[in-house]
């Protein structure tokens, strides 16, 4: 086993350095039902590495691949209170990455109303937008200024 330690739920972000081959990171956070957070990775100097979630009870929840342009590994609403692990295996890979849990970015718009802009802060942070609406009214989302390359707009 490489290093061990704690990640901070609050998007503080927390140092990983994976100085040999072949071992793995495990860094824990406590969660409660309905908690939702991405696992954003930044400052990525290894090639590769796989990421893994585990639930209280050790069960795989997730998983993800980031490399050296960054991405973020979304992780579902978690199910049960406890304390759950991220393990990152860089596997032949060396270096560092930084990783901090993330919530997603809150927003509410008014329907006919002025637009609502929104910066999502960490790779892969979600985003929701909220509103009030009567069953069987039309609407329409209009995404602009878009800077990011691949996004997914779901109406829930």
């Amino acid at each position: 086993m490489g290093s061990t330690g704690r990640v901070a739920t609050d998007g503080t972000p927390t140092a990983i350095a994976v100085p040999t081959a072949g071992l793995i990171s495990v860094q824990l956070f406590d969660g409660a039902p309905g908690d939702l957070f991405t696992i954003a990775a930044s400052n990525v100097t290894v090639a590769s590495c796989t990421i893994k979630v585990l639930g209280p009870d050790g069960q795989m929840i997730t998983s993800g691949t980031i490399t050296a342009s960054g991405q973020g590994v979304q992780i579902p609403r978690l199910a049960r209170t406890g304390t759950y692990s991220i393990v990152a295996d860089c596997g032949p890979s060396t270096g560092s990455l930084t990783l901090a849990l993330v919530g997603p970015l809150q927003l509410s718009v008014t329907l006919g109303g002025s637009p609502v802009t929104g910066t999502l802060a960490a790779p892969g942070q979600r985003a929701f937008v909220s509103f009030a609406g009567t069953a069987g009214t039309d609407i329409t989302l209009d995404l602009s200024s878009v800077s990011i390359t691949e996004a997914r707009a779901s109406l829930l």
